[in-house]
């Protein structure tokens, strides 16, 4: 099967948290990540907003868009450039 990714995706098995815009955090696994967008590893995945901020560490955040939701993990794409600490 080809990738038809725009980016080259590499793995990754890092921390970070998703902020869903009401003072919620929830911790979360990133399995890859790429210039574009990531695989997040999550519990309950269909309870997440179809947007939301990725916290990766304290100084880089991502906004996302779901584009893909399984049962225990999200296929998102990095909507724009990175968000300001804080």
């Amino acid at each position: 099967m080809q990738d038809k990714r725009a980016t080259p995706r590499r793995e990754i098995a890092r921390t970070a948290q998703i902020e869903l815009g009401d003072g919620t955090a929830l911790d979360c696994t990133l399995s890859d990540v790429s210039q574009t967008g990531a695989r997040i590893a999550i519990e309950n995945a269909a309870t997440i907003p179809d947007e939301f901020v990725l916290v990766l560490r304290d100084d880089l955040r991502k906004r996302c868009r779901t584009i893909r939701r399984a049962d225990n993990s999200l296929g998102v794409m990095f909507v724009a450039p990175p968000l300001p600490a804080g």
